[in-house]
């Protein structure tokens, strides 16, 4: 019922997801104007009322995870910090539907949307207090580049998301991406089309702290610097890899070949990898083991099939035994330190 909420026009905060909610009713916000905080996630909403726009102290909008088709434009919620719009598959958004209160976005989110568009009649548009811009597996129609350097601003993102199958070398440079990151940001691309990466020049005064690279199918090539966290899993192209150095390094699902220089890193995920170039899987763990990393996760790898060959790796630094006391043969690994 509209009248729902009119005894309530001091309400500053209102929670209504995971309701099933099909309908939100025209004049449901009417008395509302105080309301800072208004959560509409994971429920089956197609539509938003004009009657939003009443809210004008709103500083936090969730959608997320409805079935929304349209969305009015919201040039009346002058205060609003944060818009999540993810995971509404038949939604098409125009930045033009947020041009007079995209100055005052910190986060702005439309990853999983049908499309998003960027046209002429939002060239004038500034994210000028953005920090955080998700824009990843949705669809980009305009010049991403002109986007990119015009609409965001300089050095202000800690976290930027993007990805589309379009999405190439061609249509954007990593310097301008990178323009736009602060210092100990993170950076992700996913489904894109790139065939190589390279976060060196802009990217590497940066001090990118994490990267995460996921299901880009051409891509073949990655050139990395020093990062806290790299995710590179899932890139089944992808066969050249260079970095730095890393807390955490994940390249599993990819064409990359084992080798000791994957263990310039604390933890180490490389399931679904290939077999090693050149020498043996003894002489490259040990090189790992030697440089004290904390895990090593090699499992779902075929060629790794040679009980004495891992044996033989781990001498040294691991007692290979059995113990029956459970009724069955099972291998025992013991930490030894020589």
């Amino acid at each position: 019922p509209s009248g729902l909420f009119h005894e309530l026009s001091r309400l500053e905060y209102l929670n209504l997801s995971y309701n099933k909610l099909r309908v939100i009713a025209f004049g449901l916000f009417d008395k509302l104007q105080r309301l800072e905080m208004l959560f509409l996630s994971d429920n089956r909403l197609k539509k938003i009322p004009d009657s939003i726009n009443k809210l004008t102290m709103l500083t936090e909008l969730r959608l997320s995870g409805n079935q929304l088709t349209f969305i009015p434009p919201i040039d009346k919620l002058t205060s609003l910090e944060i818009l999540y719009l993810f995971n509404n598959p038949q939604l098409e958004f125009s930045l033009s539907q947020v041009l007079h209160v995209a100055s005052t976005l910190k986060l702005f989110d439309v990853d999983r949307i049908k499309a998003f568009h960027f046209g002429k009649d939002a060239m004038h548009a500034k994210f000028s207090s953005i920090t955080k811009l998700r824009v990843a597996l949705t669809p980009f129609f305009g010049d991403f580049d002109t986007f990119i350097t015009t609409v965001v601003p300089t050095g202000r993102l800690e976290l930027l998301s993007i990805g589309w199958p379009d999405l190439n070398n061609s249509v954007v440079s990593f310097d301008n991406i990178c323009s736009t990151l602060t210092s100990r940001s993170r950076l992700q691309i996913f489904d894109s089309s790139f065939t190589s990466i390279s976060l060196n020049g802009t990217c590497e005064s940066k001090n990118i702290s994490f990267v995460r690279l996921l299901n880009n199918e051409l891509l073949e090539s990655v050139y990395l610097n020093n990062h806290k966290f790299i995710d590179v899993s899932n890139n089944k192209k992808l066969r050249t890899l260079y970095f730095g150095s890393t807390d955490t390094l994940e390249v599993s699902n990819t064409a990359i070949h084992f080798s000791s220089f994957l263990c310039d890193s604390n933890i180490l995920f490389a399931r679904k990898i290939k077999a090693p170039l050149e020498g043996t899987f003894p002489q490259y763990i040990r090189a790992c083991l030697v440089r004290n990393v904390e895990v090593i996760d090699l499992s779902h790898n075929l060629w790794l099939n040679n009980l004495n060959e891992i044996s033989r790796g781990l001498e040294g630094y691991f007692s290979l035994g059995s113990d029956t006391s459970n009724g069955g043969d099972f291998l025992n690994f013991e930490r030894t330190f020589p």
